[in-house]
């Protein structure tokens, strides 16, 4: 059964599903580690304590599953997987269902983003800039954690198109519950404020789930428990 779909990529296509199928192999030591909850160091400084280890496991499960989600649009009634479109002048004439043009959000004066998911229905858009980016990071770019403080020169994981589609996908199953830029509290993207986030904002913020997958790969090195005292 497919866990994605890919519309309107053309010559992208073939990297598109290769780089999400990657994405989708990524998550599976943070899906290994999510089983061991807070006795985990990671999983315990980025989710907190509580009982939250089903919750992350539920997302995570559904995204490398592929689960399919009802009441999206453009069919509302019909069970879908994530779909993803690329961007162009013309995606929001092909698709009337739409209550905004992805192309004018992902162009100046807007410009909200490499990628971001239209709430309420099924598609996740990529914009034109979404291809200036690597697929990956490489070592020298790995950033580090010290204490729950990011440090050093590593770079912003959503410079990468595979943390990208991650971070995309938890929204998608996140749903309505996700924490947004319309949403109050707003979405945190910056690592020190995705761990300074309560139980709850922490389990609905998709950058943190972005944070821990990356952590759990070695994209992200020195992961230390929380501070105690």
């Amino acid at each position: 059964m497919p866990r994605f779909r890919v519309e309107e990529c053309g010559e992208y296509t073939a990297e598109l599903k290769q780089t999400l199928a990657e994405a989708l192999l990524v998550l599976e030591p943070a899906l290994h580690d999510a089983q061991f909850g807070n006795k985990s160091a990671v999983f315990s400084a980025i989710f907190k304590l509580g009982d939250t280890k089903e919750f992350v496991q539920d997302i995570l499960t559904k995204i490398f599953s592929g689960t399919r989600m009802i009441d999206l649009q453009p069919n509302p009634y019909i069970p879908t997987i994530p779909t993803f479109a690329c961007v162009t002048p013309y995606t929001w004439h092909k698709n009337k269902f739409l209550k905004a043009d992805p192309y004018a959000l992902c162009m100046p004066p807007l410009g909200i983003g490499q990628a971001f998911i239209m709430q309420g229905t099924s598609y996740i858009y990529l914009c034109p800039s979404f291809w200036t980016r690597p697929p990956w990071p490489s070592f020298p770019d790995c950033p580090s954690v010290w204490k729950n403080r990011w440090v050093g020169p590593g770079q912003y994981l959503s410079n990468y198109q595979g943390y990208l589609l991650i971070h995309e996908m938890v929204h998608f199953y996140l749903g309505g519950s996700s924490l947004g830029l319309s949403q109050n509290p707003p979405e945190v993207y910056e690592f020190n404020g995705c761990v300074g986030l309560g139980t709850y904002d922490s389990l609905h913020n998709p950058q943190n789930y972005q944070n821990y997958v990356a952590c759990k790969t070695r994209t992200v090195i020195n992961m230390l428990p929380p501070e105690t005292s």
